[in-house]
Order: C-alpha cells, then sequence, then structure tokens
C-alpha cells in the first residue's frame, strides 16, 4: 500500500513565493471539538495566504506502528506541520504539488518508521483555501466541506458528494440489516484501499502522491467581504446527518452566532440522538469536529 520512492519524482520546489499581497484571509473563528476520546484527530489554521483543515481518520485496525496516541492524530499533526511550514509566509504555487509534497511526505515518513507494507496507512481528508490577489483557489480531498457566501448572500458549498454518498448508504445498510461491526469495520478498510489508490473516483490524502491529482479543485473571484467556511464532515453532521439547518443556513449561523455556538448545537443534538438511540446507526455516534471561518479583505 505505501509506494516505493521510485515511482514518483519528488515534486519542484514549493519554497512559499514572497510577493505584493492585496488581498488576505482574516481567521474569524477556529473550533474543534473531540469526541469524546482521548485523542483529538482533526486540526485547522491559517498561514499566510492559505487556510485549511485536516480531518484524521480513526484507527479501525489494532497495532501500533507510529510514535502518537493514534494514527489519525499522527497524520493530522504531520500535515498540519507541513502547511505552517511550507505555506509561510505566502504560497502561490501549484496547489496539486502541495498536495504531492504532503502525501510524499506521509510515505517517507512511514517508510522510515518501517510501518507493515501489507497495512492499510494513515490517511486523512483535507481542505485548503488559497487566497491570491483576484481569486480563491480550493482543493478538497476526502469528505471535507468548504462553504463560500458573498455580501450579497450567495452560498456555495463544495464537499466530494462521492463521499457523502457512499457514507449515507454505509449509514442505510447498517440500520435495515444491523450488521456486525466486524463486517462494518471490514467495509471501511476496503473502501479506505480505494480511496488510497485512487481508484472508484474519490481520493484521500495518505501515502500515494500519485492519487492526489483527482482530488476536487475550484477557482472562483474572491470579493472582499466574502466569508469561507472550511469545516470536516462531523461538524456537517448538522447538515448531512442531523438535518437540523441547511448550508445556507448554516452559513448564516456563522455570521450572526459563530461557530463555537453551531458546534455546542451539534453536541446537544448527538446527545439527544443517544437517549433516542437515533445515532445506533451510525459507525461512530460522536465525531471529532473541527470548522474555521475566515474573511476576504
Amino acid at each position: 500500500m505505501i509506494p516505493s520512492k521510485s515511482e514518483i519524482k519528488r515534486p519542484g520546489s514549493l519554497i512559499a513565493t514572497r510577493g505584493r499581497q492585496t488581498r488576505h484571509l482574516l481567521l474569524s473563528e477556529l473550533v474543534l471539538s473531540s469526541s469524546g476520546r482521548s485523542v483529538m484527530e482533526d486540526r485547522g489554521g491559517v498561514v499566510g495566504n492559505v487556510a485549511f483543515v485536516v480531518d484524521g481518520a480513526t484507527q479501525v485496525e489494532d497495532g501500533a506502528f507510529v510514535p502518537s496516541l493514534s494514527e489519525g492524530t499522527w497524520i493530522a499533526e504531520l500535515i498540519e506541520s507541513e502547511l505552517l511550514n511550507r505555506c509561510f509566509p505566502i504560497y502561490y504555487g501549484s496547489l496539486i504539488e502541495l498536495l504531492q509534497y504532503l502525501a510524499t511526505r506521509v510515505r517517507d515518513e512511514l517508510l522510515r518508521l518501517d510501518y507493515p507494507l501489507d497495512r492499510t496507512p494513515p490517511l486523512a481528508s483535507l481542505g485548503i483555501a488559497r487566497i491570491s490577489d483576484s481569486s480563491i483557489d480550493l482543493a478538497l480531498l476526502g469528505d471535507v466541506s468548504i462553504v463560500t457566501k458573498r455580501e450579497g448572500g450567495s452560498v456555495e458549498r463544495f464537499v466530494d458528494s462521492r463521499f457523502l454518498n457512499n457514507e449515507l448508504v454505509a449509514i442505510a445498510r447498517r440500520g435495515s440489516t444491523l450488521e456486525d461491526d466486524q463486517t462494518v469495520l471490514q467495509g471501511i478498510v476496503q473502501r479506505r484501499k480505494k480511496y488510497i489508490e485512487g481508484r472508484d473516483g474519490p481520493v484521500v490524502l495518505s501515502s500515494n502522491p500519485q492519487a492526489v491529482s483527482g482530488c476536487i479543485t475550484v477557482s472562483c473571484d474572491a470579493t472582499s467581504g466574502m466569508r469561507i467556511i472550511l469545516a470536516s464532515d462531523g461538524f456537517m453532521r448538522l447538515c448531512d446527518v442531523y438535518h437540523e439547518l441547511t448550508v445556507a443556513e448554516l452559513a448564516s449561523a456563522v455570521d450572526s452566532n459563530g461557530l463555537n455556538t453551531l458546534m455546542n448545537r451539534l453536541r446537544q443534538r448527538e446527545e439527544r440522538a443517544k437517549l433516542t438511540h437515533e445515532n445506533s446507526r451510525l459507525v461512530k455516534a460522536s465525531d471529532d469536529a473541527v470548522a474555521l471561518s475566515v474573511t476576504v479583505t
């Protein structure tokens, strides 16, 4: 599962180039919330002209092969560290090359750690928003979401709907057939292998630099006052699983009440779902969640 170093050339120079930046991303709020476990596998931040969220996938196979509390924490911390270093002070390079670099770093670190080659390597979802003078460039791997809201009220959500559909199908199957936990976990492992290899469309960030070019990329005009929300699937359960809000309502609620209020609302909704056994169909009754909001200035 881990490509050898000879299978892909290391990306070219990824030094964040200095230049005159007339538009900026102003961090409004960043919230992270653990699902209640002893580990936190989500990260987020803003560095230079780049905002990002990372959602490390929860480990489902036994064994400890990385120097961290969990494989999801390990890969989230590695990606966060590399982004903070590579994108400072300003990054104008190719986002695809940046993703390839990150996957190369994951691969090289796993090889250094003698990570078992026959084991599914750590993987993560990643969302990036990068501003230049006239445009916002987005890149999405996995099931993170990026929501844009312009001053006129226009709201757009960017997400790989194939991941969302896969999750909803898995939830429905678990609810209707009451699959045992082992069967559920086997299905998760098989889907993850496909995502890492880039088969069947959806891709994640892991140890395969060749696959990340299949990510979703979007470029749109950067307008002053534009709000951009980056969020993990754990946070977007408010819309996708519990249907507490539409995406447009969520974007408006961020403006009026902030992300922390919404995070509290999510956790309260999960607690109600536990009492009614509504979330018994979910693989995880509660998930780590991260969301950040930036404004174009």
